[in-house]
């Protein structure tokens, strides 16, 4: 199996062709990616939404992103989260925008803020308050609606103007201006206006590129999306993949509204789809997880995401961004989520874990180390300047079952090389003798054969200049790269079934082949010009525990798989987690009784369970949080406390999670929790990827997790 990649033909470096930027700053758009300080600058950009969030955990919920790789947090302010009735403003608490900015800027992470007016995600009228939801002629240039929306810019702006990045100061570097608008041209144009009138002006302003409505004179960045699955379609049956799990051309993304094939077709969208190829080619809503409506119950596993990811790197995207990174919960002021009974379009009344990589509680699921693993070699190794070359049209037919490849490469003919054998739902044989052939000016670079199995994905470098070496190729996966002082450490995965063997070269003469040692003290290692340079490889499940503070340039591995590590001001805090008693929790069936919310159950006719839960505060005496993991087979379920409700459930994969510090005032107090709980009908009207029992509404106690943090070693 020979795949050729030709290479000649690079697309040319453009800078100053754009209208983007109102400020000065040291941030630059080129047509194939951003610079920070006149250096390519990769952004890693998570969606964390602070009014869906306790605030007195902010901030450790945005070390544990920065330590996940993260350097951009994009966050929605959601209009009627802050005006519930107009003219009352709210910004505090839950809603302080200027803290959760202030905390960024204290550690060090940029901001991309969404200051819609409409934002959409999930919420209740996309954000709108009842008095603009009602009207017809919203989202237009009307003047009442302009003026509506400058009065609430103005507001946002007396919250973050500290902030607004200039020259090189501040961390809110871009705005992005409404949200999948698909209208009038002109309209993105006004809010930009408007924005840059009452004082946002940042360097970069973003909008979401669904089809239509992107204007057309260069003067914001389009960002596109994609997602495993869509849980807003219509139908119980499964989607098509629609090749989003294949790295191919494919850039946007037909099941979240966008349409590449209509753009290139239509010539009054011509340039829009020009404009497209004159900015870095970005994202706003990569999905690693997706929400859970009444109708659809899909679930997106670690290789989902992984995959996903990886796809969307090899394609040549240069802002990562990811909606949602960090899940949360409605304000339970009132009902505020999406519910559109049209076609059972329903979310929980609070719960918007989103599967995301850090969930409702703040609690990292499995693909958040995976993830990691790709933000650290995106922002640490020469990743932007390298543009995709594709597999000829007829090798993607031939293969694209079982296999899909490209590589990135520049100028210089160096870069990485990025192959797949995953697809979603999808069984196939792997591939086996895999000979991969690079041409460019006339030169061919062969790499060795390998085999993949199925479902599995692998990155490897070629034409790798290390200190005075150059290696052809290693086969093994970068991870990291750390010049700390003299000591420069390149940290690579090594994949089960393909042999780290490398070659390299010394002013372009043959100097060895090998293979990779496992371990740092089985690194290899040379010095060049003062500097210390080591090559180490670890198992992938051993890089899984690999944590990075790219402040302090430290390196640690956390104790176990499920341990995760973050860093305060250079200070290493780790999380590990335990089984603990389950008699500290005590849940009992009680009588049968209606509550507040049973309307929010997906049929009114359908059997009911109720229990109470007792948990004991002695929970918190060894353990600063814990979560209480049910085995909940039910279809839905609601978390009362005095009369409030507190949580609420929707079955994805039968499984139900909830963490205690939430509620730790609660239960120092003794309160007594409700649960309510709705089984899922013999022949209801929904979509499940897992099995799931009917007529059930069972709920169980499986297991009690606690979470310690491990204090350093003292001296």
């Amino acid at each position: 199996m020979k795949i050729i990649f030709q290479s000649d033909g690079l697309k040319e470096l453009k800078q100053g062709h754009l209208n983007v930027s109102k400020v000065n700053s040291d941030i630059d758009i080129t047509n194939l990616y951003f610079k920070l300080g006149n250096k390519p600058f990769y952004i890693v950009s998570g969606e964390f939404q602070y009014s869906r969030y306790d605030n007195r955990q902010w901030e450790q919920e945005i070390l544990k992103m920065k330590a996940c790789g993260i350097n951009t947090i994009a966050t929605y302010t959601f209009w009627n989260h802050h005006e519930q009735t107009k003219g009352k403003w709210t910004f505090n608490g839950d809603f302080d925008l200027h803290y959760f900015i202030s905390l960024c800027e204290k550690h060090n992470l940029y901001v991309i803020l969404r200051i819609g007016p409409y934002s959409h995600g999930e919420a209740k009228n996309g954000g709108f308050p009842e008095w603009i939801w009602k009207r017809t002629d919203k989202r237009t240039n009307a003047k009442w609606y302009l003026d509506e929306t400058e009065r609430l810019y103005k507001k946002y702006y007396e919250q973050v103007k500290d902030f607004l990045y200039h020259d090189s100061t501040g961390v809110i570097i871009g705005i992005q201006l409404e949200n999948e608008y698909t209208k009038d041209k002109s309209h993105i144009k006004e809010l930009k206006r408007i924005a840059c009138k009452v004082g946002f002006n940042v360097p970069i302003y973003t909008v979401t590129a669904w089809s239509g409505g992107l204007p057309d004179d260069y003067s914001v960045v389009p960002l596109f999306g994609s997602y495993p699955e869509a849980p807003w379609a219509h139908g119980i049956k499964p989607l098509p993949n629609e090749e989003r799990f294949k790295i191919n051309k494919l850039f946007v993304d037909k099941v979240v509204g966008n349409d590449n094939e209509k753009l290139q077709k239509n010539s009054d969208d011509e340039k829009t789809y020009r404009i497209m190829q004159e900015t870095p080619l970005s994202m706003c809503e990569l999905g690693v997880g997706v929400q859970a409506t009444t109708h659809r119950r899909p679930f997106v596993s670690t290789m989902d995401a992984y995959v996903m990811s990886l796809t969307s790197i090899a394609r040549g995207v240069n802002l990562l961004g990811y909606y949602v990174f960090h899940g949360g919960r409605n304000p339970n002021f009132a009902p505020m989520q999406e519910t559109s009974v049209r076609f059972e379009n329903c979310l929980p009344i609070l719960n918007y874990d989103f599967q995301a990589p850090l969930g409702e509680y703040g609690i990292p699921k499995e693909k958040y180390y995976y993830l990691k693993l790709l933000h650290y070699f995106v922002t640490t190794f020469d990743v932007c300047d390298k543009q995709p070359i594709f597999m000829s049209k007829d090798d993607f037919a031939k293969y694209s079952g079982n296999f899909s490849a490209d590589i990135r490469i520049n100028e210089k003919n160096e870069g990485f090389c990025f192959v797949n054998t995953y697809e979603k739902d999808y069984c196939g044989k792997g591939v086996k003798n895999v000979e991969i052939v690079i041409k460019k000016d006339g030169l061919d670079l062969n790499l060795p054969k390998f085999s993949l199995p199925n479902a599995t994905a692998f990155i490897f470098p070629f034409n790798l200049k290390i200190g005075n070496l150059n290696f052809s190729y290693i086969m093994a996966q970068p991870v990291l790269k750390v010049e700390n002082g003299e000591n420069v450490r390149y940290i690579f995965a090594k994949h089960n079934d393909v042999r780290p063997e490398y070659s390299c070269q010394v002013n372009g003469c043959f100097l060895k082949k090998g293979v990779l040692d496992k371990g740092q003290n089985n690194s290899l290692s040379f010095e060049f010009n003062g500097k210390h340079y080591s090559i180490e490889l670890y198992d992938f499940s051993e890089c899984l525990k690999l944590f990075y503070d790219v402040n302090s340039k430290k390196i640690d591995f956390a104790l176990s798989k499920n341990s995760m590590i973050y860093y305060d001001n250079g200070n290493k805090i780790e999380i590990v987690d335990s089984l603990i008693n389950k008699n500290f929790c005590k849940l009992n069936e009680s009588h049968k009784r209606k509550m507040k919310y049973d309307k929010y159950f997906y049929k009114s006719f359908c059997k009911k369970s109720n229990y109470t839960l007792l948990v004991n505060k002695d929970i918190f005496k060894d353990n600063f949080d814990a979560v209480l993991v049910f085995d909940a087979p039910c279809d839905m379920a609601h978390m009362y406390c005095n009369g409030k409700i507190v949580a609420d459930y929707i079955n994805i994969n039968n499984i139900w999670e909830i963490g205690l510090l939430r509620f730790k005032n609660e239960i120092l107090n003794g309160s007594i929790f409700e649960i309510r709980t709705s089984a899922i009908k013999k022949r209801q009207y929904t979509y499940f990827t897992v099995d799931t029992k009917r007529n059930c509404a069972d709920l169980k106690l499986s297991k009690v997790v606690g979470y310690k943090i491990k204090e350093p070693k003292k001296p």
